[in-house]
Formats: C-alpha cells, structure tokens, sequence
C-alpha cells in the first residue's frame, strides 16, 4: 500500500471555489487567444503576440489535462506535475502582460504611416522594412493588443490564487503523510510514564501515615 501511494500519491485537497477559478481561466484564456490572433491578423506576428498565443493555447491544454485526470484518468494525476504547471503557468503569464502592455504603450503614440518621400520602383515591405496598417486597422488592432494585455493581468492573477491555494494545500498535505512527530531527546517524560517508573518492583513506596 505504501509503495502504490508513492508511485500514485492522492490528489491534493483543493476548496471547491478553485473549480470556479479553473473554469474562469479557461474562459480569459480563450478570450487572450481571440484577442492575440486578431491583433496578428491586422499587425502580422510579433514576439509578444507570439508569447501570448502559445501561452494561451498552454492554458488551455493545462485546463484539459486538469479535467482528464480528475475526472477519468487518476493515475494521470500527479502533483508535484501540477506544482510545475502552475509555477511555470504563472511566470509565462507575467511575461505575457509585460510584453502586451509594453506592446500596446510603444505603438499607442502613433507610429509612423510611411517613410517620407519614398521614390522607388519596389515597396518598402520589399526591402525588409516594416509597413504599418492604415489608420483605423491600426487602432482596432492595437486595441485588441491592450484588450488581451489586461486579460494577461487578470489571468495572471487567477494563476496566482491558484499556485498560493495549491501550495498551501500540498504542504499539508505532506505534515499529514509524514504522521505525529517522536519527541525530542531530552523531554520530560509523560506523567504517566513517570507514575509506572515510581511503582517498579524492589522500590518501597511511601505511604501516608495517619496520626
């Protein structure tokens, strides 16, 4: 039994408002993704959509590795695999929000159109040179860039209370499984240890004498 709980340890207790919390992740993974592909589609690709779209395509097959386990496979289950999930979850997150806002701030003031009188035969997207899209694409796409970073800070968050909530959990999980403590050397011995010392044989006991 011992070696079957070491190879399949039980899953981790976790209160039931960690399932709202679960499914509230899923969701604003979802609503990341669609705001990132379509930043991508007026934008084209760039690191931070990049990060955001595999961060949240990574959420979501957590989500579904989550259900699988728990629901109908519980030797899937293994926790010190969601510990890392959710520690590498959180950072990936945090570097979401940090590019997408950082993103969002750089191209906000407005960035140039084009590059000053241009006379050649060949554009400049040609050459390697960035071309931006015209005016209002530009703003719907850099507002579905800070849509998606305020969605990063809201999921990143989630991931928080969840990693704090798990971690807690897990390490009582452990003082549970390792059991009482032996007392230290050196303690006083109980009371009733002391009674059994005082009444062993061949030590005369003393008794009260009435007067």
């Amino acid at each position: 039994m011992a070696a079957a709980l070491e190879r399949n340890p039980p899953v981790v207790p976790m209160p039931q408002w960690s399932n709202i919390i679960g499914c509230a992740r899923a969701v604003v993974a979802i609503l990341v993704l669609a705001c990132t592909a379509a930043a991508t589609g007026i934008w084209g690709g760039s690191p931070p959509f990049d990060i955001a779209l595999f961060t949240s395509s990574a959420t979501l097959l957590v989500f579904a590795y989550y259900f699988v386990a728990l629901s109908h496979s519980p030797g899937l289950y293994n926790r010190w695999a969601v510990l890392i999930l959710e520690t590498v979850g959180t950072l990936l997150w945090l570097v979401s929000l940090a590019t997408l806002a950082g993103w969002s701030a750089h191209h906000s003031g407005g960035p140039p159109t084009g590059y000053g009188f241009w006379h050649a035969q060949f554009a400049p997207a040609d050459v390697g040179l960035q071309t931006h899209p015209h005016s209002n694409n530009r703003k719907t796409g850099i507002a579905f860039a800070g849509t998606a970073a305020g969605l990063s800070g809201l999921e990143l968050a989630l991931f928080a209370i969840t990693l704090a909530t798990f971690g807690l959990a897990l390490d009582r999980q452990r003082e549970g499984e390792r059991g009482p403590t032996s007392a230290p050397a050196g303690a006083h011995p109980a009371a009733g240890e002391k009674v059994a010392q005082d009444k062993k044989p061949g030590k005369p006991i003393s008794e009260p004498v009435v007067v």
